[in-house]
Protein backbone atom coordinates (compact mmCIF):
# COMPACT_ATOMS: atom_id res chain seq x y z
CA UNK A 1 0.00 0.00 0.00
CA UNK A 2 1.00 3.57 -0.92
CA UNK A 3 -0.09 7.46 0.13
CA UNK A 4 0.47 10.27 -2.29
CA UNK A 5 1.29 13.74 -1.35
CA UNK A 6 2.16 16.74 -3.58
CA UNK A 7 5.28 17.82 -4.05
CA UNK A 8 5.03 21.02 -1.92
CA UNK A 9 3.43 19.47 1.53
CA UNK A 10 5.54 16.83 1.40
CA UNK A 11 8.68 19.06 1.06
CA UNK A 12 7.06 21.73 3.86
CA UNK A 13 6.83 18.40 5.87
CA UNK A 14 10.06 17.49 5.49
CA UNK A 15 11.73 20.91 6.10
CA UNK A 16 10.10 20.69 9.30
CA UNK A 17 11.23 17.98 10.38
CA UNK A 18 15.16 18.65 9.84
CA UNK A 19 14.55 21.94 11.32
CA UNK A 20 13.00 20.25 14.72
CA UNK A 21 16.19 18.17 14.26
CA UNK A 22 18.23 21.41 14.58
CA UNK A 23 18.90 22.27 10.58
CA UNK A 24 18.77 25.77 9.74
CA UNK A 25 15.87 26.78 7.68
CA UNK A 26 17.62 27.26 4.64
CA UNK A 27 19.84 24.53 4.73
CA UNK A 28 16.76 22.38 5.53
CA UNK A 29 14.43 23.61 2.40
CA UNK A 30 17.69 22.89 0.00
CA UNK A 31 17.72 19.04 1.69
CA UNK A 32 13.64 18.38 1.66
CA UNK A 33 13.98 20.01 -2.03
CA UNK A 34 16.44 17.49 -3.37
CA UNK A 35 14.55 14.39 -1.14
CA UNK A 36 10.75 15.43 -2.47
CA UNK A 37 12.52 16.07 -6.34
CA UNK A 38 14.24 12.51 -6.36
CA UNK A 39 10.73 11.08 -5.08
CA UNK A 40 8.68 13.31 -7.92
CA UNK A 41 11.47 12.05 -10.93
CA UNK A 42 10.93 8.62 -9.54
CA UNK A 43 14.11 8.16 -7.69
CA UNK A 44 13.04 6.90 -4.41
CA UNK A 45 16.27 5.69 -3.62
CA UNK A 46 17.09 8.65 -3.19
CA UNK A 47 13.93 10.15 -1.91
CA UNK A 48 12.33 10.72 1.48
CA UNK A 49 13.06 7.25 2.83
CA UNK A 50 16.46 8.50 3.49
CA UNK A 51 15.01 11.23 6.56
CA UNK A 52 14.98 8.51 9.03
CA UNK A 53 18.62 7.54 8.25
CA UNK A 54 19.84 11.60 7.93
CA UNK A 55 18.61 11.80 11.65
CA UNK A 56 20.03 9.10 12.75
CA UNK A 57 23.35 10.05 11.78
CA UNK A 58 22.67 13.71 13.07
CA UNK A 59 21.75 12.23 16.39
CA UNK A 60 25.07 10.51 16.26
CA UNK A 61 27.04 13.32 15.09
CA UNK A 62 28.05 11.98 11.56
CA UNK A 63 26.24 14.89 10.47
CA UNK A 64 25.72 18.24 11.15
CA UNK A 65 22.87 19.86 11.01
CA UNK A 66 24.48 23.71 11.25
CA UNK A 67 27.30 22.82 9.23
CA UNK A 68 28.05 25.20 6.10
CA UNK A 69 30.69 24.29 3.60
CA UNK A 70 33.21 27.15 3.54
CA UNK A 71 36.34 27.74 0.34
CA UNK A 72 39.13 26.68 1.33
CA UNK A 73 41.19 27.81 -1.58
CA UNK A 74 40.41 29.27 -5.22
CA UNK A 75 42.12 30.79 -8.15
CA UNK A 76 40.07 32.25 -11.41
CA UNK A 77 39.60 28.43 -12.82
CA UNK A 78 39.04 26.44 -10.00
CA UNK A 79 38.14 26.21 -5.77
CA UNK A 80 38.20 23.81 -3.63
CA UNK A 81 35.77 23.44 -0.60
CA UNK A 82 34.91 22.14 2.64
CA UNK A 83 31.69 20.85 3.44
CA UNK A 84 32.04 21.10 7.14
CA UNK A 85 30.61 17.89 7.98
CA UNK A 86 27.28 19.38 7.15
CA UNK A 87 24.54 18.27 4.90
CA UNK A 88 26.14 17.36 1.31
CA UNK A 89 23.13 18.77 -0.87
CA UNK A 90 24.10 22.40 0.68
CA UNK A 91 27.69 21.46 0.03
CA UNK A 92 27.25 20.47 -2.99
CA UNK A 93 24.92 23.08 -4.33
CA UNK A 94 27.50 25.35 -3.04
CA UNK A 95 30.22 24.07 -4.81
CA UNK A 96 28.45 23.81 -8.49
CA UNK A 97 27.13 27.61 -7.96
CA UNK A 98 30.77 28.75 -7.60
CA UNK A 99 32.42 26.69 -10.86
CA UNK A 100 29.10 28.21 -12.25
CA UNK A 101 30.15 31.36 -12.11
CA UNK A 102 34.02 30.42 -12.86
CA UNK A 103 32.92 28.91 -16.09
CA UNK A 104 30.78 31.93 -17.25
CA UNK A 105 33.96 34.46 -16.93
CA UNK A 106 36.58 32.08 -18.05
CA UNK A 107 34.64 29.34 -20.17
CA UNK A 108 35.81 26.32 -18.22
CA UNK A 109 36.32 25.43 -13.95
CA UNK A 110 36.47 22.97 -12.19
CA UNK A 111 35.87 22.12 -7.98
CA UNK A 112 36.56 20.17 -6.08
CA UNK A 113 34.52 19.19 -2.32
CA UNK A 114 35.87 17.05 0.51
CA UNK A 115 34.74 16.48 4.48
CA UNK A 116 31.28 16.22 3.42
CA UNK A 117 27.80 13.76 3.63
CA UNK A 118 25.74 12.31 1.49
CA UNK A 119 24.70 14.23 -1.09
CA UNK A 120 21.23 13.11 -2.71
CA UNK A 121 20.34 12.99 -6.42
CA UNK A 122 22.99 13.91 -8.55
CA UNK A 123 20.86 14.94 -11.28
CA UNK A 124 19.45 17.46 -9.17
CA UNK A 125 22.32 19.62 -9.42
CA UNK A 126 23.23 19.19 -12.98
CA UNK A 127 19.32 20.31 -13.87
CA UNK A 128 19.99 23.29 -12.19
CA UNK A 129 23.18 24.48 -13.83
CA UNK A 130 22.78 23.43 -16.94
CA UNK A 131 19.60 25.80 -16.30
CA UNK A 132 22.04 28.55 -16.56
CA UNK A 133 23.33 27.36 -20.64
CA UNK A 134 26.25 25.54 -19.20
CA UNK A 135 27.36 22.16 -19.32
CA UNK A 136 28.44 20.06 -16.47
CA UNK A 137 30.32 16.94 -15.33
CA UNK A 138 29.73 16.01 -11.20
CA UNK A 139 32.22 12.69 -10.06
CA UNK A 140 32.18 11.55 -6.65
CA UNK A 141 34.56 9.02 -5.50
CA UNK A 142 37.22 8.65 -2.55
CA UNK A 143 35.72 6.15 -0.19
CA UNK A 144 38.19 3.11 -0.65
CA UNK A 145 40.06 4.38 2.27
CA UNK A 146 36.88 3.72 4.56
CA UNK A 147 35.41 -0.01 4.66
CA UNK A 148 32.05 1.31 5.78
CA UNK A 149 31.47 3.14 2.83
CA UNK A 150 32.55 0.75 0.15
CA UNK A 151 30.13 -1.60 -0.97
CA UNK A 152 31.22 -2.32 -5.09
CA UNK A 153 33.52 -5.57 -5.95
CA UNK A 154 36.00 -4.85 -8.69
CA UNK A 155 35.30 -6.25 -12.12
CA UNK A 156 36.06 -10.66 -11.21
CA UNK A 157 36.19 -9.95 -7.47
CA UNK A 158 33.78 -10.22 -4.41
CA UNK A 159 35.23 -7.76 -2.04
CA UNK A 160 34.11 -4.21 -1.48
CA UNK A 161 36.68 -2.15 -2.31
CA UNK A 162 35.19 0.78 -4.18
CA UNK A 163 31.82 2.89 -3.12
CA UNK A 164 29.40 3.19 -6.52
CA UNK A 165 31.14 6.24 -7.73
CA UNK A 166 28.61 8.57 -9.44
CA UNK A 167 29.05 10.10 -12.85
CA UNK A 168 27.05 12.78 -13.94
CA UNK A 169 26.53 14.59 -17.05
CA UNK A 170 24.75 17.75 -18.27
CA UNK A 171 24.09 19.82 -20.99
CA UNK A 172 21.45 22.03 -23.04
CA UNK A 173 19.26 20.20 -25.34
CA UNK A 174 17.55 23.64 -26.82
CA UNK A 175 13.78 22.96 -27.22
CA UNK A 176 14.19 19.19 -25.43
CA UNK A 177 15.41 21.02 -22.30
CA UNK A 178 18.08 19.49 -20.29
CA UNK A 179 19.57 16.72 -21.22
CA UNK A 180 20.88 14.71 -18.04
CA UNK A 181 22.88 11.55 -17.66
CA UNK A 182 22.91 10.40 -13.68
CA UNK A 183 24.39 7.11 -13.17
CA UNK A 184 26.33 5.23 -10.58
CA UNK A 185 29.38 3.47 -11.86
CA UNK A 186 28.08 0.51 -10.30
CA UNK A 187 25.01 -1.66 -11.35
CA UNK A 188 22.90 -0.15 -8.95
CA UNK A 189 23.16 2.78 -5.91
CA UNK A 190 22.91 1.12 -2.58
CA UNK A 191 19.78 3.19 -1.76
CA UNK A 192 17.89 1.30 -4.93
CA UNK A 193 18.78 -2.08 -2.53
CA UNK A 194 17.79 -0.19 0.55
CA UNK A 195 14.68 0.49 -1.58
CA UNK A 196 13.68 -2.78 -2.66
CA UNK A 197 14.54 -4.15 0.99
CA UNK A 198 11.94 -1.40 3.07
CA UNK A 199 9.42 -2.79 0.54
CA UNK A 200 9.97 -6.44 1.00
CA UNK A 201 11.17 -7.03 -2.57
CA UNK A 202 13.50 -8.97 -4.29
CA UNK A 203 16.35 -7.43 -6.85
CA UNK A 204 16.77 -7.66 -10.55
CA UNK A 205 19.62 -10.59 -10.70
CA UNK A 206 23.14 -8.81 -12.08
CA UNK A 207 22.81 -6.22 -9.35
CA UNK A 208 24.88 -8.02 -6.22
CA UNK A 209 27.03 -11.04 -5.07
CA UNK A 210 26.49 -12.64 -1.54
CA UNK A 211 29.80 -12.82 0.97
CA UNK A 212 30.84 -16.00 -0.87
CA UNK A 213 30.92 -14.24 -4.31
CA UNK A 214 27.56 -16.23 -5.16
CA UNK A 215 24.92 -13.94 -7.28
CA UNK A 216 22.16 -12.95 -5.48
CA UNK A 217 18.68 -11.13 -5.39
CA UNK A 218 18.40 -10.91 -2.04
CA UNK A 219 18.63 -7.48 -0.42
CA UNK A 220 19.61 -8.80 3.13
CA UNK A 221 22.82 -10.39 0.82
CA UNK A 222 24.51 -7.09 0.58
CA UNK A 223 24.19 -6.40 3.96
CA UNK A 224 25.05 -9.47 5.28
CA UNK A 225 28.78 -9.13 3.74
CA UNK A 226 27.91 -9.04 0.28
CA UNK A 227 28.49 -6.35 -2.72
CA UNK A 228 27.48 -4.80 -5.85
CA UNK A 229 28.89 -5.43 -9.01
CA UNK A 230 30.56 -3.01 -11.37
CA UNK A 231 28.08 -1.72 -14.05
CA UNK A 232 28.71 -3.01 -17.49
CA UNK A 233 31.75 -5.40 -15.79
CA UNK A 234 35.00 -4.09 -16.70
CA UNK A 235 33.79 -0.50 -18.10
CA UNK A 236 31.99 0.47 -15.72
CA UNK A 237 34.45 -0.29 -13.30
CA UNK A 238 37.16 1.36 -15.31
CA UNK A 239 35.07 4.56 -14.72
CA UNK A 240 34.83 4.13 -10.92
CA UNK A 241 38.62 3.63 -10.63
CA UNK A 242 39.18 6.84 -12.84
CA UNK A 243 36.15 8.73 -10.11
CA UNK A 244 38.54 7.06 -7.16
CA UNK A 245 41.48 8.70 -8.64
CA UNK A 246 40.07 12.05 -8.82
CA UNK A 247 37.82 12.17 -6.17
CA UNK A 248 40.16 10.01 -3.25
CA UNK A 249 43.44 10.62 -4.80
CA UNK A 250 43.56 14.03 -6.17
CA UNK A 251 41.18 15.37 -3.58
CA UNK A 252 42.93 13.37 -0.59
CA UNK A 253 41.02 12.06 2.27
CA UNK A 254 37.14 11.58 2.44
CA UNK A 255 34.58 11.55 4.83
CA UNK A 256 32.55 9.88 3.22
CA UNK A 257 32.81 10.50 -0.57
CA UNK A 258 34.64 13.51 -2.42
CA UNK A 259 33.31 15.91 -5.60
CA UNK A 260 34.50 17.19 -8.41
CA UNK A 261 32.46 19.44 -10.18
CA UNK A 262 33.35 20.69 -13.89
CA UNK A 263 31.20 23.06 -15.92
CA UNK A 264 32.07 24.46 -19.73
CA UNK A 265 30.39 27.50 -21.16
CA UNK A 266 29.73 26.41 -24.79
CA UNK A 267 29.65 29.85 -26.19
CA UNK A 268 33.63 30.10 -25.13
CA UNK A 269 33.87 27.92 -27.81
CA UNK A 270 31.16 28.30 -30.52
CA UNK A 271 28.01 30.35 -31.36
CA UNK A 272 25.55 29.15 -29.31
CA UNK A 273 22.75 29.28 -31.50
CA UNK A 274 24.35 27.02 -33.92
CA UNK A 275 25.44 24.81 -30.98
CA UNK A 276 21.46 24.58 -29.78
CA UNK A 277 20.62 24.49 -33.67
CA UNK A 278 22.96 20.86 -33.97
CA UNK A 279 22.08 19.44 -31.09
CA UNK A 280 18.47 19.49 -31.06
CA UNK A 281 19.04 18.19 -34.78
CA UNK A 282 20.87 15.37 -33.31
CA UNK A 283 18.27 14.85 -30.59
CA UNK A 284 15.04 14.65 -33.17
CA UNK A 285 16.82 12.11 -34.93
CA UNK A 286 17.28 10.09 -32.20
CA UNK A 287 13.76 10.53 -31.39
CA UNK A 288 12.53 9.74 -34.43
CA UNK A 289 14.25 6.44 -34.81
CA UNK A 290 12.50 3.46 -34.74
CA UNK A 291 12.08 1.50 -31.07
CA UNK A 292 13.77 -2.15 -30.86
CA UNK A 293 11.69 -5.12 -29.26
CA UNK A 294 10.30 -4.70 -25.87
CA UNK A 295 10.54 -0.86 -26.22
CA UNK A 296 7.27 1.52 -26.90
CA UNK A 297 10.03 4.64 -28.15
CA UNK A 298 13.68 5.61 -28.17
CA UNK A 299 13.75 8.23 -24.71
CA UNK A 300 16.65 10.22 -24.31
CA UNK A 301 18.39 10.78 -21.12
CA UNK A 302 16.52 12.08 -17.91
CA UNK A 303 13.43 11.81 -20.12
CA UNK A 304 11.87 9.15 -18.37
CA UNK A 305 12.54 11.30 -14.78
CA UNK A 306 10.63 14.07 -16.64
CA UNK A 307 7.28 12.07 -17.32
CA UNK A 308 7.46 10.11 -14.37
CA UNK A 309 7.68 14.01 -12.57
CA UNK A 310 5.11 15.26 -14.90
CA UNK A 311 2.81 12.53 -14.10
CA UNK A 312 3.45 12.85 -10.44
CA UNK A 313 2.48 16.29 -10.07
CA UNK A 314 -0.69 15.98 -10.77
CA UNK A 315 -0.93 12.43 -9.54
CA UNK A 316 0.49 12.88 -6.14
CA UNK A 317 4.21 11.60 -4.87
CA UNK A 318 3.41 8.13 -3.98
CA UNK A 319 5.23 6.67 -0.14
CA UNK A 320 5.26 3.15 0.52
CA UNK A 321 3.15 2.52 3.89
CA UNK A 322 6.33 0.87 5.30
CA UNK A 323 8.62 4.11 4.75
CA UNK A 324 5.53 6.62 5.61
CA UNK A 325 5.02 4.84 9.04
CA UNK A 326 9.23 5.74 9.84
CA UNK A 327 9.17 9.02 9.17
CA UNK A 328 5.65 9.75 10.64
CA UNK A 329 7.22 7.95 13.62
CA UNK A 330 10.58 10.23 13.41
CA UNK A 331 8.05 13.49 13.22
CA UNK A 332 6.22 12.26 16.14
CA UNK A 333 9.64 11.58 18.48
CA UNK A 334 10.29 15.85 17.32
CA UNK A 335 6.40 16.94 18.30
CA UNK A 336 5.53 17.13 14.92
CA UNK A 337 2.03 15.63 13.79
CA UNK A 338 1.42 13.54 10.62
CA UNK A 339 0.87 14.83 7.20
CA UNK A 340 -2.77 14.22 6.44
CA UNK A 341 -2.86 12.52 2.00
Amino acid sequence: MTRRFSPTRLAAFVQGILEAAGTPADLAAIVADTLVDADLKGVESHGVLRVPHYLELMTEGYIKPAGRSTVVREAPTWVMVDGQQGFGHCALLNLCERVAVKAERTGVAIGGLTNTTHTGRIGWFAEKIVGRGLAIQITGGGAHRLPEHTSVAPYGGRERILSTNPITLGWPGGRFGSIIADFSTSATAEGKVRFHRERGESLPPGWILDRDGVPSTDPDALYGGGSILPMGAHKGYGLALFNEYLGGIMLGPTYEANWTVTILDPTAFGDSQVQLQDAEALLQRIKDSPAAQGYREVLLPGELEEMVARERTHTGIPVADAIWDRITEVAAGLGIPPLDE
